[in-house]
């Protein structure tokens, strides 16, 4: 390995992943909206991966598939690419949107427990008393 070889990755490694991202595209000469319509997104999406504004997904899963895609596209190397990704701790947790519908999804299952608990002691109580 001669010394120019080592100095490319010690820059490499300082790189994030988003200036990867647009490096990448840059060398193979697309502009941010031919990509996005390469990837059947809008620009403000792969605009979003490049600045690494990871929150603004729904899922961890969209922006997994979009990083896999987007390295596709301009022959970066997916795993290394979500292996960044997951290297920020902030990326290993789930995202709070997800947290927040999977709480109420909960709250809301068991108000329906409860909600029909009491319906059924109120048949329970209304049959015993009837007949």
């Amino acid at each position: 390995m001669t010394i120019k070889n080592k100095k490319e990755e010690n820059i490499e490694e300082v790189l994030s992943l988003g200036q990867r991202l647009i490096n990448a595209r840059e060398a193979k000469g697309l502009s941010l909206e031919e990509l996005a319509s390469q990837m059947n997104l809008i620009p403000v999406v792969v605009d979003n991966l490049e600045k690494e504004l990871f929150n603004t997904f729904e899922a961890k899963v969209y922006i997994t598939g979009y990083l896999r895609l987007y390295c596709k596209l301009v022959g970066l190397d997916p795993n290394e690419a979500i292996a960044l990704y997951y290297r920020d701790p902030v990326n290993r947790t789930e995202n709070p949107r997800q947290e927040s519908i999977a709480s109420q999804s909960n709250d809301q299952t068991q108000l329906y427990l409860l909600i029909g608990g009491v319906i059924l002691i109120a048949l329970g109580a209304s049959y015993l008393i009837f007949f």
